[in-house]
């Protein structure tokens, strides 16, 4: 019925009935590319390697041994919206810099709930 397009200009429609002047400022991109790739440390390790440091007699101690772990995502979304001005920021600097400041970690591999990884060179697209 609608392409792409089509949505694109119907929710641009409506939302600037709603966002007025702000909506006006704004970039429509359709169809753009977005990756991003980093590295989250202190990760429990998955099976097949602690299997594997197991059977190798100088790694037995170190089975168990938090590992660091490399994630990629990539998306193509219908479309992004830039605008010039920043987003408000959720946390002040000096908030996001005590020690008081709790974040939780997930220990575990993004396996358990359903997220799977598939080999491959990392890189990261600006803008």
């Amino acid at each position: 019925m609608f392409g792409a397009e089509g949505v694109i200009g119907i929710f641009c429609g409506r939302i600037k009935e709603h966002a007025g002047l702000f909506f006006f400022l704004v970039q429509v991109d359709t169809d753009p590319r977005v990756e991003s790739f980093w590295c989250v440390g202190g990760m429990d390790p998955p099976t097949f390697l602690r299997k594997r440091r197991e059977k190798v007699p100088w790694m037995k101690d170190a089975a168990d041994r938090p590992i660091n772990r490399w994630f990629q995502y990539i998306g193509s979304p219908m479309m992004h919206l830039r605008h010039e001005l920043p987003l408000p920021a959720i946390l002040q600097i000096d908030e996001s810099e005590s020690p008081e400041f709790d974040v939780p970690f997930f220990r575990y591999d993004p396996k358990v709930i359903g997220f799977h990884d598939t080999p491959q060179l990392g890189t990261n697209i600006p803008g």
